[in-house]
């Protein structure tokens, strides 16, 4: 799978978590969300990110793989500073479970993304309800 592809884990610290499970989920939520956690990689600070992941996400990869395969995805696209961010869709997934994805509750949000030196990509941004009943980062994809 190319770094591109690889979906990533994480979660983000503190105030950027989503909701508890009581609070309804307000789409705007999860692409505000997704704005944040897009942030943080803009800025590079992909290990943060990873330093917060579920035990469940954590299991898909290692600190130094999140932080290898991201900062490859974004330098493969030549992935600067983005002129333009705007959410395409958002939609729940429920998951049975595989080797790469933990089941569970899921919400995704994508952007299309365009990036200073002109790449127009697709950003997919994850959300998992975690055990805890508190809705975390947990995967990235720019394609």
């Amino acid at each position: 799978m190319s770094a591109a592809r690889w979906l990533l884990a994480g979660v983000l610290a503190g105030a950027t978590a989503l909701a508890s499970a009581q609070q309804a989920l307000d789409p705007n939520s999860v692409v505000n969300a997704g704005v944040a956690a897009t942030k943080l990689l803009d800025e590079g600070r992909y290990a943060e990110i990873w330093d917060g992941a579920s035990a469940a996400m954590k299991k898909v990869a290692a600190k130094a793989q999140f932080v290898d395969a991201v900062g490859k995805a974004r330098q493969a696209a030549g992935a600067t500073a983005p002129t333009e961010r705007v959410w395409i869709d958002v939609w729940r997934r429920d998951e049975a479970g595989s080797a790469q994805l933990p089941a569970g509750v899921y919400m995704n949000v994508t952007y299309r993304t365009v990036f200073a030196k002109g790449l127009v990509a697709r950003e997919l941004v994850s959300f998992r309800l975690d055990e805890d009943k508190t809705w975390r980062f947990t995967g990235y994809v720019l394609n």
